[in-house]
């Protein structure tokens, strides 16, 4: 599992950018309609297992539903 702390910021209106701005290490994030394509920019190795990558693109989900506790 790979794991990223801070924040992106936006370059556009469908499009932003991770920067650690301390290992080089940085992440592009698209969105567009129900899909973010996530891309490694570069610089990442050190937080991430080699067999892990940044490059993927993710679906949107719906929220779960709470379930309602019944009263006995």
């Amino acid at each position: 599992m790979a794991e990223l702390r801070g924040e992106a910021r936006w370059v556009n209106k469908d499009s932003a950018v991770f920067d650690s701005n301390i290992d080089g290490c940085k992440v592009g994030f698209r969105f567009r309609g129900k899909q973010v394509a996530i891309t490694e920019i570069g610089g990442c190795g050190n937080k991430r297992p080699m067999e892990c990558s940044f490059n993927a693109t993710y679906n949107k989900m719906a929220a779960a539903k709470p379930k309602m506790k019944t009263e006995k």
